[in-house]
């Protein structure tokens, strides 16, 4: 049995960013990264996430 399915760290990750919490970036950061290998939604939605990270990156 697989216990780190990937849908797990999406879940977490969403609650994450929905709790507004500063450090959620340490899940939704792997989390981005592990969707780009499931085309194409997770493929796009990791390149979003990503886009939007380093963009609030730019700005701090």
């Amino acid at each position: 049995m697989d216990l780190a399915h990937p849908v797990d760290h999406h879940l977490v990750a969403g609650f994450l960013l929905i709790a507004n919490l500063h450090k959620s970036w340490r899940i939704c950061l792997p989390a981005a990264v592990l969707s780009l290998l499931t085309f194409p939604v997770g493929t796009l939605i990791g390149i979003y996430y990503l886009w939007y990270y380093f963009k609030h990156e730019q700005v701090r």
